[in-house]
């Protein structure tokens, strides 16, 4: 008979599948009757109730049905009450059979022969036994003394179809209880079903178990599977030591599954390990493993052997070879332990004050580096980012850690790992590495190479990569990239636009040179018919590159400003006086000057005004000299007085004020001068000033010592 079993198998309930047994058997023998002995119809009927005993012998030798007051049972389960059940067990009480036990080898005809006896209605007490001994039939026994049942079942509360009674589950519950049968199972121990019975008591195939135990093992953790695996080893020394080929092809196939669930770590390094708490020399632990898992170990050693050599700053880069041949095996078999043992020796020699020691660990840092992000797809690939993070972090001083970090950032950018790079990008961030360190270091990252790589990506329509590249350009402000970029300042996407100018604006000063080089090469400055206004593209692109400039606040980019200047473009005057007053510097102050004699009113008033909002120490003397010299700007150049907020240009507000027809001396006229001690009041109001309120009319003629001269 086929006994192979399968998941499908497992998955009956006992107390429902016997009562079914009970009821086909009855039904057999009934059918059979009406035939003559022989007929092969007889055969036939027979084949039901088999078929169903055959599915309990796929995972038990044998099947006991035990006779207990009048009703029967079977592994400690009563059967339901019904016709089939009650004359079952009337025909045990007639018979005087306290159990009837079925053997895995049972015949059809010694089966169809006993239960003729056994229902026929002139059985009487003795001569059921002897029917069996004299038909020779032995895979059919009766009170039997102690039979072995499959589990030590308990009455307690179970009805039918009870999940409880699953095979499935009453297994996995019996090696939930003992895990050290469920590692047994899968090596293939014992070697035979017979030989489960003599070392655990009770009556399971060993497949039975091996496919529980698998599905058990995928669910427990490594540490609680190798306690097991120790208690196994421990127990069975004997037969490891000396172990017969199918325990070895069977502890191959248990490691090889392990590592599949656990990661190859656990097939190779940790097992080793745990044969040696056992006793076992490597010589006997050798002929469990297969020769790609002895490779690996052997790599793991060299790995601890190399990683003692580095900790001591013996460093010999005429190992690299063999060095690089340790990595690739230790990362082709997943295994993280001897990795990690590297990499923080190597990452620690990086803080070394021996110059020597750090050139050379990082030589073979970036070889390590190389080999693990070449096995994206493997689990030492993450947990090596994370421990990398983490070393860069703690190196935040070490300008070897930041070349090896930025090493590190273009690898993975090549590799187009966005997503993998940018927690390392962030350390050249301002809560990485060092400023002085970060500067020197990460515009040279993203080079002209990868910087279109990037930038083609970056302006595709896919979401999730522009986030991080989006966050990768802010971190790295690679000048290289703005070049690339640069034609996109202008693009009809506002998101695309809008991320653009922000990844510009983080490259700071780094970004006008190219900025620059684009005006130059790019910017046409094209015009409408008017000869003056810019066609809409050159326009937008001209304004976001002069609100970069603006965003980026440093004096450096006013050269670029001072070029614009007199573009006859009202609004390229504007957007360059309105990015002035973010810089906040001395030429700026210059440039604004100009703009304040520009030939178109809004301009020139807006620059003025400007001049104020700047809030410098410069300003007030500028302002000063606008309104001594264009009486018909005093309006405004009074108003950007009072943005000022300094001591000395609100003394001199009130100055005007009080005696406004000092400006007499300027070329003021009477309705002039009438109109500044009404504008210097109304922005004295504004400004809150205290002596100004202590101010009335009477006081209106003395003058300040200040300006007196």
């Amino acid at each position: 008979m086929n006994r192979d079993i399968t998941r499908t198998d497992l998955n009956f309930n006992f107390l429902t599948h016997i009562s079914g047994l009970v009821r086909d058997i009855h039904a057999s023998i009934m059918k059979t009757q009406i035939y003559p002995p022989g007929h092969r119809m007889v055969g036939k009927f027979m084949e039901k109730p088999l078929a169903e005993l055959e599915k309990i012998f796929k995972i038990k030798q044998k099947l006991t049905i035990e006779l207990q007051s009048n009703s029967i049972s079977s592994e400690g389960l009563l059967l339901p009450a019904n016709k089939y059940t009650n004359e079952f067990g009337q025909a045990m009480i007639r018979n005087r059979i306290n159990n009837i036990v079925f053997d895995s080898d049972v015949w059809k005809e010694d089966f169809h022969l006993t239960f003729v006896y056994f229902y026929g209605n002139k059985a009487i007490a003795g001569d059921f036994k002897a029917m069996l001994e004299q038909a020779d039939i032995e895979s059919i026994k009766i009170n039997v003394a102690n039979p072995l049942r499959l589990f030590p079942f308990e009455q307690s509360g179970y009805f039918e179809n009870d999940p409880r009674l699953i095979a499935r589950n009453q297994i996995a519950e019996i090696l939930r209880k003992e895990p050290c049968i469920a590692v047994a199972a899968k090596i293939g121990w014992p070697l035979e079903d017979d030989e489960v019975i003599t070392h655990y008591g009770f009556d399971l195939r060993r497949k039975a178990l091996a496919i529980v135990g698998e599905d058990l093992l995928k669910e427990m953790q490594l540490d609680k599977i190798l306690e097991s695996f120790r208690k196994f080893a421990s127990e069975r020394k004997d037969i490891l030591a000396q172990p017969p080929e199918e325990i070895i092809i069977g502890m191959k196939k248990f490691f090889d599954f392990i590592g599949t669930v656990h990661g190859r770590s656990s097939s190779a390094l940790e097992f080793r390990n745990a044969f040696r708490d056992c006793g076992f020399s490597d010589e006997n632990i050798g002929n469990f493993f297969d020769n790609l898992s002895a490779v690996r170990l052997q790599a793991s050693d060299n790995a601890g052997t190399m990683s003692k050599m580095l900790e001591t700053g013996n460093i010999d880069t005429n190992y690299e070879e063999e060095f690089n041949e340790t990595i690739d095996k230790l990362v082709g078999g997943n295994l993280w332990d001897g990795v990690e043992e590297l990499a923080n020796s190597l990452f620690n020699n990086l803080n070394s004050h021996d110059n020597d020691i750090v050139e050379k660990s990082l030589l073979l840092s970036k070889e390590l580096i190389n080999r693990v992000l070449k096995n994206s797809f493997n689990e030492i690939y993450v947990k090596f980012l994370k421990t990398f993070e983490e070393w860069g972090k703690r190196l935040s001083h070490s300008e070897p850690m930041a070349r090896l970090n930025a090493f590190t950032v273009k690898q993975l950018l090549e590799n187009k790992k966005y997503q993998d790079a940018l927690p390392l990008a962030s350390l050249f961030g301002e809560m990485g590495f060092e400023r002085k360190i970060s500067d020197a270091i990460k515009s040279t990252i993203i080079d002209s190479r990868l910087s279109q790589q990037v930038a083609e990506d970056f302006i595709k329509p896919n979401k999730s990569n522009r986030k991080f590249l989006f966050e990768l350009g802010l971190d790295l402000g690679s000048p290289a990239l703005v070049e690339k970029l640069l034609p996109y300042i202008a693009d009809n996407d506002k998101d695309l636009r809008s991320s653009i100018l922000r990844i510009i604006t983080a490259s700071g000063e780094n970004a006008f040179p190219v900025i620059e080089k684009f005006i130059q090469d790019t910017i046409g400055f094209v015009r409408e018919n008017d000869g003056k206004t810019l066609q809409n593209q050159e326009w937008f692109t001209l304004r976001n590159i002069i609100t970069v400039i603006k965003n980026i606040g440093s004096e450096q980019g006013i050269p670029l400003l001072e070029k614009m200047k007199d573009d006859p473009d009202n609004r390229i005057r504007m957007e360059i006086i309105r990015s002035l007053e973010n810089i906040k510097a001395e030429k700026s102050l210059d440039l604004l000057t100009e703009f304040a004699n520009d030939k178109d009113e809004h301009i020139r008033d807006t620059a003025i005004i400007t001049i104020g909002l700047m809030g410098l120490k410069e300003s007030f003397e500028i302002l000063r000299g606008i309104l001594e010299k264009n009486p018909h700007l005093h309006q405004q150049a009074l108003t950007a007085m009072g943005y000022l907020k300094r001591p000395e240009s609100e003394e001199y507000l009130i100055l005007l004020y009080k005696e406004p027809e000092l400006l007499k001396n300027f070329g003021y006229s009477k309705e002039e001068i009438e109109s500044v001690g009404s504008a210097a009041e109304t922005v004295l109001k504004k400004t809150a000033n205290k002596e100004f309120k202590k101010l009335n009319k009477n006081t209106r003629k003395r003058s300040l010592p200040f300006f007196k001269k």
